[in-house]
């Protein structure tokens, strides 16, 4: 599996890893396929950061600005990824 998007999980930057890096870190791949089609930016052009709820047991995006958490969010349903300004 190639990933060509930037990705930031908790922050760390993860795009010069190994090439197969993803697949020998993900024992479940499928179940982790979704984070592929996740968006890359906020509606405002902040670029979102894989991040997990332990509570809820699921993935999500939350996007930062100047290393701070911005209040756009992101999380995945059944049909697709929906973006969200909290309160």
């Amino acid at each position: 599996m190639i990933y060509n998007k930037k990705v930031l999980i908790n922050g760390l930057d993860y795009n010069n890893l190994p090439f197969d890096f993803w697949d020998r870190s993900l024992e479940e791949k499928e179940k982790h396929a979704y984070l592929t089609s996740a968006p890359t930016h906020d509606k405002k052009g902040n670029p979102y950061v894989v991040r997990y709820n332990k509570a809820e047991d699921i993935h999500y995006l939350a996007s930062e600005k100047d290393g701070k958490k911005t209040k756009w969010t992101a999380v995945f349903s059944d049909d697709g990824w929906k973006q969200r300004l909290k309160d």
